[in-house]
Formats: structure tokens, sequence, C-alpha cells
């Protein structure tokens, strides 16, 4: 904490006394960058009092708070966020940031801990729940007090919550025999309240994941789900209101902030007048208030005024340090004489970064004792000269983007494809007799026993009862977005179809196979060992790696450095740093002397990825080319020729470097980027071709085969699916086709600075929808993109973009891969039934690269009659609004779309008929057969069955579905690990029941 020095200062005496004396109305003037986050924090400290910081936007209160994360810890600050939906738009704020919002009021109605609370004045301007009403408005539970189970379920339908038969998400709960699951909206974890006689026996925190309880509470207050489904909210109120009157009031910049808060209210519309403060009434509220003007300049602010003569970090006239660094490091202030050890501090947002400047300290033999180097993410850099103070930052001193660090508010999307979500009418396959529908289950007697069988139905009607100890002989079935025949018992048929399709499968698995073994027997070349070119390179990232980006940078590694080919899919979310993970391995490469191949699918990808890695090379030797079909036959000829003669280290280049008359001198390393946009033959045959050369492939959105082929052990797969530490989710809104929202989205866009891309993904009237948009947005500059353009506009224009000279990009999906804009954060994408559910996550994937909140508007025609098949399309892409959702996107596109339309005609037929599930195990089965390993019938365990009476019975558990996930997992527990799943049911569902203790 750097509060401390501050009470050095005059005017900070001066004004603490003030402050304590009861004076209410002061002028802070004089203060750069974090100074003012610094003062406040200082203040908070000294005075134990609530404080609320009101910034001029959105982006100014992230910085605030990223400084108070600093300053103080993530236990004394708080960000009130803005809803993200502006009062003109029909739209329903996003769930996570309603739930935060109430969680704060939450907070402050308790009073207990006084906090520091940052907030855009867009975020208080609309009114919300009263103090009073969010008093009374609440469930409180206590350990030992009375229940009304009847009356308790009532209360939390009112307050907005959904049933659901497992509770994994916010505003779910769930009520079985003794057990009541919920899910509150301001809860890290949900409550599951066990009960017992009418009391409440225990309450306990649990798991999500696992649904196994973390920590026992002796009480808890459940809120609504958020502050729109507060019963008595007609009398809303102010959210000042929810301060207590000695709270110390911040206002930022005040001309800029009523700026700001008029523009808002003018988007107000007449009928929502009542729901929102205009700014008048907002500051005649503030004006009752202990209030302090904020502002690096004297302007004129109304209160008593006090000076801090702060300065800027630029204004600090210093040599420059590290001039052998081309821009990393400019100039530094140096301490001078001695005694002041440890006034600079530097602050740095990773310890990865902290190292870096500490090598260059050694290298440049400058003590290190000069500086204090610290851990933070500091907004901006400032000095105070009279104590004296200078705070830098390492985004300043290494003159980057600054990488702030913000709370998630949207959790990682879950997998979905599980065997829980089988429901009655859905379609199974039976290993052995083939598919049929699931009934349900149903309890019946077999050998005087009393079991649960599943019921299937198949072909004219007839039924099969599968007892519940042979459930792993089925799967659920996916494979075709129509339903597929169902099979008929009593005959060959069924068998004869796996007979003929595993026949099929030999021959294709053979094919395959003949490639990867041979690759896996071949001798490649083993790299050599990190050097400290390789560790220097490492370190000028200058973001803080993931830990799976790190555990896939080792595991590239590891290959590299081994005899065999690597043949490696890297499966990375878009924008989780797939491309820094290839230029670790290119470097790599290059440190061996051996040349890299980018094969891109698109020119525009390939102009991106020449500029990003021209950049990330540009203090070393290394000569980066671009090859496309659309250069030059001259140019083609030069860089074709520098190629062979080892001229070239790094080529980038589209389909045309698959042409037979590409050869390079001394190539490493093959990297395919964006893998899926690439068919199966080229994909091969770039293997055939470079069977001894090390292949990494990239991408977001495997396709069905590439997952097959990773599960079939064929291949390698290293996964990122930690998002990096500031990327904020998309915010994503799926409507039917709507110019006033779309021209309120581009204006929103463009009033913060930014850029919008608008998809439309037909060529021949894409003139057409140009002249539309400049009608309804007369004030943007617009620009057309698409894959009939010559190769020299479309970069022309992809330029202008770039630099910010066009700010909205009509495209058609060209822009689909790899694209990487900071300052493009609004995407609109119009004919959205049309798209894959891949192609619309790749899209999206588009914005939100930043530190901005970005928004994605996927719009419906007007006239569209939607297939079941675009509705689970749409209801998918906005359901997986949430961060690392790629690979399960793929999952579910596979669901919806059809395995097989990847695979080629034939293997789609294999697909629709067996099912994706069998389809891989009969692969896998072929695959170990080929290569002389145990089959998985080999390796499997002998089946349980049942010799006495034992089933779940539905007063215990009343989901279906539930029952049979906890069925599958029953009969395949090995004889040690019965006593902890024991312990689990008795957890989740209360005490066992007679009959599945038999079972136990």
């Amino acid at each position: 904490m750097l509060a401390s020095p501050l009470k050095r200062l005059k005017n900070y005496s001066i004004l603490l006394e003030k402050i304590r004396g009861g004076e209410h109305s002061f002028s802070l003037e004089g203060l750069w960058g974090s100074s003012k986050s610094l003062l406040i924090s200082s203040l908070f400290d000294d005075l134990k009092t609530p404080s609320l910081i009101i910034a001029e936007n959105p982006e100014e209160a992230e910085k605030f708070f990223s400084d108070f994360l600093t300053f103080l810890g993530k236990e004394k600050t708080r960000l009130f966020p803005f809803p993200e939906v502006l009062p003109s738009e029909e739209l329903k704020p996003p769930a996570p940031i309603l739930h935060e919002r109430l969680k704060i009021l939450g907070e402050l109605e308790e009073n207990s801990n006084p906090k520091v609370i940052v907030a855009p004045i867009q975020a208080v301007l609309p009114k919300t729940v009263s103090p009073l009403v969010l008093k009374k408005e609440k469930i409180s539970l206590a350990v030992g007090n009375s229940l009304n189970r009847k009356k308790l379920i009532e209360e939390f339908l009112n307050f907005g919550y959904e049933r659901a038969e497992i509770v994994e998400e916010k505003n779910n709960f769930t009520l079985r025999a003794g057990i009541i699951d919920i899910f509150p909206s301001t809860f890290p974890l949900p409550v599951r309240i066990e009960i017992s006689r009418e009391q409440i026996a225990s309450l306990r925190l649990f798991d999500p994941g696992n649904q196994r309880s973390v920590k026992r509470i002796n009480s808890c207050e459940i809120l609504p789900k958020d502050e729109l489904n507060f019963k008595k909210n007609k009398n809303a109120d102010s959210f000042l209101s929810h301060f207590p009157s000695e709270t110390l009031i911040f206002l930022n910049q005040l001309s800029r902030t009523k700026f700001e808060a008029e523009k808002y209210w003018q988007k107000v519309p007449e009928k929502k007048k009542d729901s929102y403060l205009s700014w008048d009434k907002f500051n005649s509220l503030l004006a009752k208030r202990h209030l302090f003007y904020l502002s690096t300049f004297p302007v004129g602010t109304p209160g008593e005024k006090i000076s801090f003569l702060t300065k800027s970090v630029e204004s600090v006239k210093v040599p420059e340090l590290f001039s052998k660094y081309k821009c990393p490091l400019p100039s530094l202030p140096l301490p001078r004489g001695e005694g002041i050890k440890g006034r600079v501090k530097i602050f740095f947002s990773n310890e990865g970064q902290k190292e870096r400047f500490e090598q260059l300290l050694q290298e440049k033999k400058i003590p290190q004792n000069k500086f204090k180097l610290l851990i933070g993410n500091v907004s901006s850099g400032f000095s105070f000269p009279e104590i004296p103070l200078t705070v830098l930052t390492d985004h300043e001193i290494f003159s980057r983007y600054q990488n702030r660090r913000v709370r998630p508010l949207f959790k990682e999307a879950s997998a979905i494809l599980r065997f829980d979500d089988l429901k009655r009418g859905d379609y199974l396959v039976h290993i052995n007799e083939g598919v049929g529908r699931f009934l349900g289950l149903k309890k019946m007697n077999f050998a005087g026993r009393k079991q649960e069988f599943i019921s299937m139905e198949y072909a004219g009607g007839t039924r099969l009862y599968l007892p519940v100890s042979r459930i792993n002989l089925i799967q659920k079935y996916v494979g075709s977005a129509k339903p597929p025949r169902l099979s008929t018992l009593g005959t060959k048929t069924w068998l004869k179809t796996k007979q003929k399709i595993t026949g099929r499968l030999r021959d294709l698995a053979s094919e395959l196979l003949e490639i990867y073994a041979y690759r896996k027997k071949k001798k490649g070349f083993a790299f050599s060992a990190d050097t400290d070119w390789q560790r220097e390179f490492e370190h000028a990232f200058i973001y803080e790696e993931t830990l799976d980006q790190k555990k896939a940078v080792k595991e590239l590694k590891r290959d590299m450095e081994n005899l065999m080919p690597m043949d490696r899919l890297l499966c990375g979310d878009v924008g989780y740093g797939k491309t820094e993970v290839a230029m670790r391995a290119s470097f790599k490469s290059l440190m061996d002397n051996k040349q890299v191949a980018l094969l891109v699918p698109t020119t525009i990808l390939a102009i991106q990825h020449l500029t990003t890695f021209k950049e990330r090379f540009a203090d070393y030797p290394v000569n980066i080319e671009l090859l496309s079909r659309f250069k030059t036959k001259t140019e083609q000829k030069r860089i074709i020729q520098e190629l062979k003669q080892g001229k070239i280290d790094i080529i980038i280049g589209t389909h045309r470097l698959l042409g037979e008359d590409i050869k390079f001198s001394d190539l490493g390393l093959l990297i395919i980027d964006e893998e899926q946009r690439f068919g199966v033959i080229h994909k091969e045959k770039l293997r055939v071709v470079y069977k001894n050369i090390d292949i990494l492939a990239l991408s977001a959105t495997p396709i069905p085969r590439t997952l097959h082929l990773s599960l079939a052990g064929i291949r390698d797969l290293s996964q990122i699916n930690t998002p990096p530490k500031e990327r904020l989710s998309v915010v994503t809104y799926c409507a039917e086709y709507n110019e006033s929202l779309i021209r309120e989205a581009v204006l929103r866009e463009m009033e913060r600075g930014g850029q919008v891309y608008y998809l439309h993904n037909r060529v021949y009237n894409i003139q057409e929808v140009a002249i539309a948009l400049k009608k309804l947005l007369p004030e943007a500059k617009i620009g057309i993109v698409h894959g009939q353009l010559p190769e020299k506009k479309l970069e022309e224009v992809m330029l202008k973009f770039i630099k910010g000279e066009i700010n909205l990009l009509l495209a058609t999906t060209i822009i689909e891969s790899g694209l990487d804009i900071p300052n493009a954060n609004t995407i609109i994408i119009e004919g959205a039934e049309d798209f894959g559910l891949a192609d619309l996550y790749q899209l999206r994937g588009r914005v939100g690269r930043y530190k901005k909140r970005a928004y994605a508007y996927v719009f419906i025609s007007r006239d569209a009659l939607l297939t079941s098949e675009a509705k689970s399309r749409l209801k998918a892409i906005e359901e997986f609004s949430t961060l690392g959702s790629g690979l399960k996107l793929a999952i579910r596109d596979l669901e919806i779309r059809g395995a097989g339309n990847i695979l080629g005609r034939e293997q789609h037929g294999f697909i629709e008929t067996v099912g994706f599930h069998l389809y891989v195990e009969l692969l896998r089965e072929t695959t170990a057969e080929l290569l002389g390993q145990p089959s998985l019938s080999e390796k499997a365990s002998p089946f349980l069955t049942l010799d006495k009476e034992g089933y779940i019975p539905e007063s215990y558990i009343g989901s279906e579905t539930l029952r049979i996930n906890l069925y599958r997992r029953l009969f395949s527990l090995k004889k040690e690990e019965v006593p902890q799943f024991t312990q689990e049911l008795e957890d989740r569902f209360g005490a066992i029941p007679e009959p599945l203790q038999k079972l136990l």
C-alpha cells in the first residue's frame, strides 16, 4: 500500500482535518493519472468511511477500479457496473451484470464493512430498488429455524428463480426429498438446504461442478434474482440512497461527467423518464452529500480548492535508457542522491514483466535498489515532487498497451454433451440392437426381484427393456439433424450394418494411419533445447501467459525436441493466444536454422499474420514474406526463388503455398492456422508431402473429424481453455432484424471512438446494403470488403479500417478468420439463420479482443421461417456468450448439423446410421486393431449385474435423466469407490432409502 507517504503532504493533512471538522465540499486539483486513486485510498484508510467514486464513463471507472484493487485489495473495493444496454434499447441487461449490481446493493444494505465503490455515471442514473424494499424483500434462512417447504418454493418462484433438475447455474433451484438446492444470484456458490422434520437441519455451500458440499454456514439471506424482480419496485430510488450520510463522494471531471449524463438522459424515451434520474436531479442529490470534485487542471469546480502539485510521468525529462532496444524502453526517471531508496516505485502487471525489467537493469548495470518493483495494475504513473514519490507502470516503461485487471463477471461455459441431457423421446443407440427411442425408466419384477429398466421403442412398436446394470451398452444418438431410422429387433440387419461400417472404417483408418503411423515411426529433426535468445523472445511477450498457454508451449517444445515428427492440434478459443504459442514454436525452429511455413485460409488473415509476426520478430534478424495468388507473377517468382535459396525464414501464405512449384531450402515447421477451413484433401496432401516435418495445426472450433481423430489417438491435442486475465466476454443479443436497434448499436460504438463490423454475406447486393446503411447512418464512414475484390483494393480498405479512417466495415464472411483489430468492438450479423454455429462463433470472435466490452447483435431476417436446427443454433450462440466456449460449441454444432458433413458423403451416411459415439468407438476399435493394441472390449472390466432387489426410488430422485446418470456411474464403480459414492449421495440427496442401499 502506497497511501502512507501522502501523510507527509501538507495539503493532505489540511484536507483530512477539514473533513473531520465537518466541511463537505472540496475541489481537489492538480491530480495526474492514478494519483487520484492513491489520494482516495489514503483517505479511506485514515477515515474508514464508505466512499463512492463516480466516473464519466465505464472505461474510466474500470481504471479507477483497477487502481483500487492494487492500492486497497479486492475485499475493500467494488465496481458497480453499467447495465450495458441503453434506455432506448428494448433489451435486457446481461444476467451476470444484474447479479453484480444486486450483490453490491445487498452489501451496502448490510453496511458491515465500509468499501470504496466505483461507478460510471451511466450506472447510477437508472433508478434501482429502494433500501426499504431491499431490506424487506428477502428470504432469511438459519439452521434450526422452522421451514414451510411449499411456501419457500413459492417465494423462490416469485423471486424469479427457475426450477431445474440439477443446480449448476445462478438463479436455479431444485427440490428433492430432504434437500433443496438453490443458487442465489448474489452468491459465489449455491446453497444446499437440508430439511428434517420441517426444520433446517443444515446449510451448506456446494461446488456446482461436482455437486459436493464445501462449507457449512449458519445462516444466509436470499434476494430476488435481480433488480428487475422486486415486486414492490414501483417506489424505485436513487443508487445514492443506499449510502450512509457520512459517505465521501468523489466526482471525476465534472464537465465531462455532466456532458455524459445529459447525453445519456437524451436517450431515455418519454415513457421511461420516471425510471431514470436527469443530471439536474442527480446533482441536487449530490449537493446534500460530502462531495469532492477531482480534476487535473483548475477548472472552476465548486467547493473549497485544495491543490496537489503532482506531475505526469511524461513531464520528467531524463536520458533514455536501454537505447539498444528499438522501442520498448524509453525515458525513466532516475532518483538522484542517497537516502531515497524505494521512492521510485514501478508496478508490473505480472511476474514475467518484472523479471524482464530486472534482467534489463542488470544488463545496463543500473543498481536495482534505486527502484522498488511491485506487482499490480495501476492505470498511469505520476509524481509527487513534494514527498518525493514517483510511481511508474510497466506499460509506460515498455511503451505498450495497458493490460488492466478487471473482475470477470462471466463464467466459463460448462460442458453440454452429457448423458444427463437425455430426455424421453430422444434416440439411443444400443451397441447390439441398434437405434431405438427412449421411453423412460420402468420398474419391473424380474426373477422375483424389483428392478428399474430402460424402456426403448424399436421399429414396428416393439420394445426392449434394458436392466440399468447394462446401461453401458447404450449411448445417446448424435449424428443427424433429422430423426434416425429405428432398427428392427430380432433380425441380423443391425449386425450386418455394423460389420459393413467396420469394414469401410478399416479402409479409412488404414489410409489415415498409414500417414500417421509413418510419422510416428519416422525420424524427423530433434530441435535443440531453448537458447538465451529464445528465453529473451518469450520474456518480451507483453501479456501474462495463462497456465494453459504455458502448458501448450511445454508440450510443443517436448514434441519438437523429440526425433519423432510432431503432429499436434492446438485448440484455443478465439483470442486466447494461439498465435503467440505458434510464434514461440517458430522462433525455436529458426534457432536451428530451419524455415517456417504458415498456411492460412484467406488473404486478409495472411496480411494480419504478416503484420503480427513482423512486429513480434522486429528485434531479430528474421526475414518474413507473404505469398498468395494475388501477388504479381514477378513477386511470386522472386519469393519462390528466395524460399528455395533459404533467404526467407518465415513464409506466410494462402493455398498458393500448396503449389507444386514451392520448394524449401530446409523446412522445419509447418503451421496450419484455422485448420477447420481447409478441406480433407488439402490437409492430407500436406501430411503426405511433409511427412518428416513438424506440423502444428491451430483451430478455435475444431471440426468433428478433428475431434474424433484426436479421440482415436491419431493426433496429439493441446487445449487453451483459460481466457487472458483481462478478457471480457462478448455481450450477445439475438433478435429479429431491427433498423433502429442497428442505428443505436453503431452510434453507441462510434460515440466511444470504436469501429463496427457489419456482416452481410451476399456479394450480389452488398452495394444496395451499403446505400441503405449510409441512409440509416449518415455519420458513419463505410468501407466494403468481400472475396471478389482485387487484393490491392482489399488491402487498401483493410488498412484504412485498421488506421481508423473507416468506422463501419460492411463485409462478407471474408472477415471470419483471425482478424485482430482492438478498436472494433461491435459486430452486427444479419441473416443469422443461414450461418452454422461454428461460423457465428468465429464471426463473434472478431470483437472483444482487448479491454473494452464488446457487443454482438445477431439478427434473424424478418421473413425467416426458422427450422428447429436454426433455433437450436441461435440459442446456443446466445447461451455460450461466455468465455471458453469454442470446443464445446464444436460439439453442439456436431449435434445440430450432423457429424459427417466434413468427412465425405459415405462417412456422413455411416454416422447417420449408427450415431457419432458408436462410430467413434468402432473407429477406435479398428485403429487399435491395426496398431496391434488391445481393443477397448478387451480392456473393459466385466459388467456388474443385479443379483438382488434394488433401484433408485423416484421419491428420492425424481428426475429420470439424473437417475440414469447416477446408474451409469454406479455400475462403473470399483469396489473401493463405493463408500465415496455413498457419501456423495447422502450429501446431495439426503439419507439413502432402503432400495438404493441394496445396490450399494
